[in-house]
């Protein structure tokens, strides 16, 4: 299969796709806080977090298409990929509709969810519930697409796509705050931008299909043959598609339903910008999943290197972005939203911080375990989490607030990073590989608690230099090798003297 686009270039793509919303988050958030009540805000933060959640009962099609297609379209060509991703399509079709009709006849059930909504909300929230529903088959069937389109490289599509829709859940309840603050009204902008999502995505879709060759080679088995693989590998993903966002999103529910809606912002709108910093791994392992399943293809060692330079690239990346936002988080806390949010909220974005790294540096394993054939592995281990973090969760909640909640999900994150490493260095074989990261990013998580830990901004910031400039180094001499080390410098003495001549370029790899 031809390659439309290099690696650097895929994986700007996708990160402008995911980067894109969080400018529109940073500019959206502070006015909906202004423009909203406290219960209303929260009741659109928990909106955005269903309609993200909903893409589950796309049954793990999506992802599975991401590493099907590639496959297919070697052996069937066009005729393949268009009969897989139909057949899925279709089946898609058919939850998403059954999904409707659950979302509308739970109605009252999942208002409660959302905790303890005052009376004069009630039927406001019940109106946006029955429009969250209707959303469903567009964010279902986006899903499926979107799979096909990463699965056949043309990351520039998504990406751009992603950006315009991500940008937009933000920036028009914004335009409709203005005109009429009610929740039916800026559910309904919410649901429209799906709409929007799923025509863009189709019409990528049959262009880059329009253009594929049409050589097939297995008849008629093509179908049935794509459809049994793509089932297979989609059966376990589900388990970790539907399980996975509930350990990352149930926190806002319990602090909802155990200390009121009204508390929710000064949780949730730490955490909306927080978990933005996961923009970079999203979209550097969106690109990287499908070649992980070709790396596997080559043997383990290449597997074993895909994974050592992922992991090695994102931890450094996400380690010094969470420092970074540690070190000034009662400054930006104050800046952005406010002294109260700066008072309140401080400790919980650095607890949040440090569990948004540990989280990360889980994404490489649980990659090389689902690009591997061992889903199963991933969809087992999320399951086994669940009951103790929900028990976990709640009574931390109850006890010490939202930072208790704060505590709960950063523990849950280290143990799935601990346990997902694990069966990683098993599946490549390396266990003692294993053991030297997860010493590692233990250390690196203690030195971001303990910058967090400093109350005073002007001693905080002057800890987290230090630490920066010791981890840097750190990193330098004991993470990379002495090929890396001299690639490293080579490439920015290049840098330096294009600068310096004015010919810098973004090249391609």
């Amino acid at each position: 299969m031809r390659q439309h686009h290099s690696f650097k270039v895929s994986i700007f793509y996708s990160l402008f796709g995911l980067g894109a919303p969080l400018l529109a988050g940073l500019i959206s958030i502070p006015l909906l806080l202004k423009l909203l009540d406290g219960p209303r805000y929260a009741f659109v933060s928990l909106t955005w977090i269903i309609i993200g959640y909903t893409s589950v009962l796309d049954l793990g099609l999506g992802r599975s298409l991401t590493k099907q297609v590639p496959a297919i379209l070697i052996r069937k060509g066009s005729v393949g990929v268009l009969q897989i991703v139909k057949r899925s399509i279709r089946m898609m079709l058919i939850i998403s509709l059954v999904g409707v009709t659950l979302f509308w006849l739970f109605n009252g059930y999942i208002v409660g969810i959302f905790g303890k909504v005052p009376p004069s909300l009630l039927s406001e929230a019940r109106s946006s519930l029955f429009l969250i529903g209707a959303a469903v088959p567009a964010i279902v069937l986006s899903s499926g697409y979107r799979g096909a389109l990463e699965g056949l490289g043309r990351f520039q599509m998504t990406g751009l796509i992603r950006a315009a829709s991500g940008s937009l859940m933000f920036l028009v309840p914004v335009a409709v705050a203005f005109i009429a603050p009610s929740l039916p009204w800026l559910t309904a902008s919410l649901v429209m931008t799906r709409y929007f999502t799923l025509a863009a995505l189709w019409m990528s879709y049959r262009s880059a299909v329009s253009v594929l060759p049409t050589h097939v080679q297995g008849g008629d088995g093509v179908e049935l043959d794509s459809s049994a693989g793509l089932l297979r590998e989609a059966s376990w993903m589900t388990v970790s598609n539907i399980v996975s966002p509930l350990l990352v999103y149930m926190d806002r529910f319990f602090v909802s339903r155990i200390l009121g809606l009204g508390i929710v912002p000064f949780y949730s709108a730490p955490y909306d910008v927080v978990s933005r910093l996961t923009i970079i791994p999203e979209a550097v392992f969106a690109v990287l999943f499908p070649r992980m399943s070709g790396a596997h293809a080559l043997g383990a060692a290449e597997l074993q290197k895909t994974h050592s330079l992922s992991l090695r690239g994102i931890g450094v990346l996400m380690f010094a972005s969470s420092l970074l936002l540690i070190t000034i988080a009662p400054i930006f806390l104050k800046l952005l939203l406010g002294v109260e949010f700066m008072n309140k909220s401080t400790g919980v974005m650095s607890i949040l911080l440090v569990g948004v790294f540990v989280n990360t540096c889980a994404r490489p394993p649980y990659n090389v375990l689902q690009a591997t054939g061992f889903a199963k592995t991933t969809g087992i281990l999320h399951l086994c989490e669940l009951a103790p973090y929900v028990v976990l969760l709640s009574t931390l909640t109850t006890k010490f607030g939202i930072e208790g909640a704060a505590v709960a999900w950063t523990l849950r994150a280290a143990f799935d990073a601990a346990a997902l490493t694990v069966a990683c260095g098993r599946t490549l074989g390396s266990a003692k590989s294993a053991v030297t990261i997860l010493m590692t990013v233990a250390t690196a998580s203690a030195a971001l608690a303990g910058v967090g830990m400093v109350a005073d901004p002007t001693i905080r910031l002057v800890i987290g230099m230090s630490v920066f400039l010791t981890s840097l180094l750190i990193c330098y001499h004991g993470l990379t090798s002495k090929e890396e080390r001299l690639f490293a410098r080579s490439r920015a003495m290049a840098t330096m003297a294009a600068l310096r001549s004015g010919n810098l370029k973004i090249g391609r790899s």
